[in-house]
Parts: C-alpha cells; sequence; structure tokens
C-alpha cells in the first residue's frame, strides 16, 4: 500500500503540473487562423474541453478568430469572446423546421440528418463573406459537419479535426439493435429505424470522404481512427488525442462511500451514452443488485433526467455546472458504451482522479487499455456486472486500477495536443 501511495503521489504531481517540454511555435502574428465550430457548448463538457484546447494552442501561433456556423444557443459568440478572448461571430441562429430538414434530407442525398436540419446555406454565405472579409491565412474547422459549410473554390489551406467518425459510430449502432419481437408495431419501427440508421451511414461516409481529401491536414483522436481516414484517402493526418488537466486534488476516494456508489457522466442527447446507459439499467444493474442491494447508480449530464423512465431508484442529476462534487462520491466509474467515436474524456478524468473504471471495449477505445492494471474491461451484462463487484470489493484490485489509472493519465495531458494543433497548423498554412 506504501508503495502504490507513493506512486499515486508522483502521477498526482505530474497532473497537477505543466510539462516544461511542452512548449508550442512562437506566436506568428501575421498567421491568421479562422476557427469554425458548430456551436459552442456554454457549459463543461467533453466537446468544450477539446475545442477550448483547440483555440488556445491555435492562439499560440498566430490571430485567431471563431466563427460559430450554427449559432442556435444565443450568446454563444460572447460565451466565446469572454472566455478565450478571442473575436467569435456567428453564421446562422436560425432554426430549421422540421419540413426543411426533411426536405433537406430528400434533396441532398450525402447529407446526414444532422446537417440536413440545420440551416447549412445560410452558414455557407455568411463563413464565405467572413472569408472575404478577414482573409484568413488557415481554416480550421471542428467536425466533418462544419466542413460542409466550406466553398471549397476559395482555395484556402483546411485543417479539419475529426473527433467523432460519424459512419462508425451509426455502423456500431445498428448492431446494437435487439432481437425482433412478436409486437408487429415494435417489429415496424425496429425496421424504420434500421433503415434510417443503413442511409445515415452511407450519407457520413462520403461526406466524411470528401473532408477527409479535401482538407490538407486532418486531425485524428486515436491511431486506429487515423489509419481509417488514410484509406479514405486523407493527405495528411495528424494524430492529436484528447486530454484531461486536473487542476485541483484528485477526487477519487479511498474508502468505499455508503451507499457504494456507481457512476456515469455524459450528453444524454448522444445517442451512444443514451444507449449505453439503457443497456446498463436494463441488463447491468439488476445483475449487480443481486450481489449489492443498495447498490446506488448516478449520472450526470444533460438529459439524464429521462433515464429515470427506465428505474426510478437511479439518481439522475441532470446537467451540473461542475465535475468534482459528483465525482468525490463516486467509487467506480462505468462506461457501458456499445458504440461510439474518438476517446472517451470521462475515461482520462477518471483516471486522473484515481477512480477505478470498468467500460466495455468500444468505451475504452484508442486509450491504450491494460485490463486489470488501469481498467476491467467487460462486453457482456455477466461479465459488466462481475466486474463492478470486483472492483468494489477487491481492496487488491481497487488499489492497482487506481494507481494504473492514475499512471494512464499522464500520457492524455491536454499539451501534447495543444503541441501537435500548433505544430500541424504552422505546417498546414505554409503550404499557401
Amino acid at each position: 500500500m506504501t508503495h502504490e501511495r507513493t506512486i499515486t503521489d508522483q502521477v498526482d504531481n505530474l497532473l497537477t503540473s505543466r510539462s516544461s517540454d511542452s512548449e508550442t511555435p512562437n506566436r506568428t502574428k501575421s498567421l491568421k487562423i479562422l476557427v469554425v465550430l458548430e456551436a459552442h457548448p456554454l457549459l463543461p463538457s467533453g466537446a468544450e474541453f477539446r475545442d477550448r484546447n483547440l483555440i488556445e494552442s491555435l492562439s499560440s501561433v498566430g490571430e485567431v478568430c471563431v466563427f460559430l456556423a450554427f449559432d442556435a444557443q444565443q450568446g454563444s459568440a460572447e460565451v466565446v469572446r469572454d472566455r478565450y478572448g478571442v473575436p467569435a461571430t456567428g453564421g446562422s441562429s436560425r432554426h430549421t423546421t422540421m419540413v426543411e430538414g426533411i426536405w433537406n434530407y430528400i434533396r441532398h442525398p450525402s447529407w446526414p440528418w444532422r446537417v440536413a436540419r440545420r440551416p447549412v446555406q445560410d452558414a455557407r454565405r455568411a463563413l464565405t463573406a467572413e472569408i472575404g472579409s478577414w482573409d484568413p491565412h488557415l481554416i480550421v474547422f471542428r467536425h466533418t459537419s462544419t466542413f460542409m459549410t466550406y466553398d471549397r473554390r476559395l482555395g484556402k489551406p483546411t485543417m479539419v479535426d475529426i473527433d467523432d467518425i460519424d459512419s462508425s459510430v451509426s455502423a456500431q449502432l445498428l448492431r446494437t439493435t435487439t432481437s425482433a419481437s412478436a409486437n408487429p408495431l415494435n417489429w415496424l419501427r425496429r425496421l424504420a429505424r434500421n433503415l434510417f440508421v443503413r442511409g445515415e451511414i452511407h450519407r457520413w461516409r462520403h461526406s466524411e470522404r470528401v473532408a477527409q481529401r479535401y482538407a490538407c491536414t486532418v486531425v485524428a483522436c486515436s491511431q486506429d481512427d487515423a489509419l481509417q481516414m488514410r484509406a479514405n484517402g486523407a493527405r495528411l493526418v495528424v494524430v492529436a488525442p484528447n486530454g484531461y488537466d486536473r487542476t485541483g486534488p484528485a477526487m477519487g476516494r479511498q474508502a468505499l462511500g455508503e451507499p457504494q456508489t456507481v457512476g456515469f457522466w455524459g450528453l444524454i442527447s448522444y445517442s451512444p451514452n443514451r444507449e449505453g446507459a439503457k443497456w446498463f439499467i436494463d441488463s447491468v444493474l439488476p445483475i449487480v443488485r443481486e450481489s449489492i442491494p443498495d447498490i446506488r447508480f448516478a449520472v450526470a449530464g444533460a438529459g439524464s433526467e429521462q433515464l429515470q423512465a427506465f428505474d426510478p431508484r437511479i439518481e439522475c442529476l441532470g446537467r451540473i455546472p461542475a465535475m468534482e462534487p459528483f465525482l468525490i462520491n463516486v467509487d467506480v466509474a462505468v462506461v457501458p458504451l456499445l458504440a461510439g467515436g474518438g476517446t472517451r474524456i470521462k475515461i482520462i478524468e477518471a483516471w486522473a482522479h484515481g477512480i477505478p473504471v470498468v467500460s466495455t471495449t468500444i468505451g475504452i477505445h484508442g486509450l491504450d487499455p491494460r485490463p486489470g492494471e488501469n481498467a476491467l474491461v467487460a462486453d457482456t451484462p455477466q461479465d459488466f456486472a462481475n466486474a463492478i463487484v470486483q472492483a468494489l470489493s477487491d481492496t487488491e484490485l481497487r488499489g492497482r486500477l487506481r494507481a494504473g489509472g492514475s499512471l494512464s493519465a499522464r500520457s492524455f495531458l491536454w499539451a501534447a495536443f495543444r503541441k501537435e494543433i500548433a505544430n500541424a497548423a504552422v505546417e498546414t498554412a505554409a503550404r499557401r
């Protein structure tokens, strides 16, 4: 136990300090960079973490201006200006009607529904005007969907940061379809869902190929994602993994709480989070309760309240302004995802706070899992439940997972991301 504490203390020091060898290139005042976001989240989230570090890294090598393509949340531009100290403008805050979205979906066979229901043409005109007036040396797009607002005839050097390959996520969701039901209405619903998801896979693949082939540089979250992007014809792929910088003491507790608590957090409107949480509630939690009847399952994140319809006993906290008060009461972090792209910041966050992690293979994809050392990995309800019980009851294993996770967290600091992005930006802008 002393040896474990020594290792953890050493890692704590690393996590709470900035590495001196993570310097980025010197600021180049003459380099003008336009960053195109879908819409900036107003509260902390995985997307906000990546947005923040993207903007900070690019600001280290030039003058940055942010363009919010679909500024549906009024005030997002002001939040960006206040939070990061960079100018920001909104593209289109107009909400398309359902009829417009369906018409766009029919008229543009390469547009996924997520894009068809947005005012793409309005955003494209606004972005073209912004490029014409500011004349940036480099345009950096966050996600495939924002690249679809770009008029490629403008011929500017471009980077696309793709932290989620939506075609892969859709394909994984299709495989999670449950077995056929004897109820004809349920069967028809499932058929309609599967046909829709198959169409989405095709549309996302087309959009991703276009973005990855035409952008000068593509940024991936993991080596596996990078291989897929190169196969799609990407000219240059840079791997910039997600990270987490802990700014205070670790929240993970050594002694188990009363009652013992399993925690999950994330945006529940994101399909992989929602489907994973439902699978956990329906298939895993009842098995855990056979061994630990008073187990507490707590969920944090916007939309989590809807999960109580599946089990009124779970604790749904909804959107919370800060994670620390939640994490301090979590004994085991679960990531029961059956689909997902990129990498899960929630796992890095749990590692950094010394909280044992139980995840599916997809949930921990791209994060160098070492089963039994930095996480427990299970893909069936019985195995997942057994792993949770083991992580709660085996003191030696729990200590090993805490120490191993803390060591793994040091490989996923945002400093590495910022350095890769800054270098890629300078190199890409030089191609003009």
